[in-house]
């Protein structure tokens, strides 16, 4: 069922399944299961397969960011049960996530993501400049809030995000523009 685009798209997932399940057999095969790590991230939606989308799961989705949603997949067989994290997170979260579960020491001022494990609250910036928390999402195109919590969102707390969005959108461009880590390598070597 779907557009071939569509079908396509689900047999090379269905091909992408088969592929891990052969890894992990090899593996535990090898006595190393328990000793790796597999990650899965994805940082967009099959820009392609757009119109599909939105014909799917309809245009409010579109609207409210509901075509960036996807699932962040951490595997090792030493975990002995399932983890489901329900706050918002993204793709710059992932790395902070991982340094942390294997108990690599970094400085977290370094990263704009969060460790989604720990308790800071739920941040996504969309390259709009909107944004996701764990109560409501913003839409710089429309200027619309939509509370997501069941809990009304004073407007203080829009414009407390948005300064710091703007903030953090301001401290990337600068770490482009003076090359921040190749300065901060030069000052670690000392």
């Amino acid at each position: 069922e779907g557009t071939e685009a569509m079908r396509a798209y689900v047999a090379c997932n269905i091909e992408l399944d088969r592929a891990l399940e052969y890894i992990i057999n090899r593996l535990e095969e090898k006595g190393i299961a328990d000793k790796t790590v597999i990650a899965f991230a994805a940082d967009h939606y099959p820009y392609g397969l757009k119109d599909e989308l939105v014909a799917e799961i309809g245009e409010e989705a579109n609207k409210w960011y509901g075509l960036q949603k996807s699932n962040l997949i951490l595997w090792s067989a030493s975990m002995t049960e399932p983890v489901y994290v329900d706050k918002v997170c993204s793709s710059a979260d992932v790395i902070p996530t991982l340094l942390n579960l294997l108990g690599i020491e970094y400085d977290s001022r370094l990263y704009s993501g969060k460790d989604i494990l720990s308790d800071s609250p739920g941040l996504v910036v969309f390259s709009n400049m909107g944004f996701m928390t764990d109560y409501c999402i913003y839409n710089t195109r429309t200027g619309e809030v939509r509370e997501t919590a069941g809990v009304e969102v004073p407007d203080e707390y829009i414009s407390k995000i948005n300064k710091l969005v703007k903030n953090m959108w301001n401290a990337a461009g600068k770490i482009i523009q003076v090359d921040y880590y190749k300065k901060m390598q030069e000052y670690l070597k000392d």
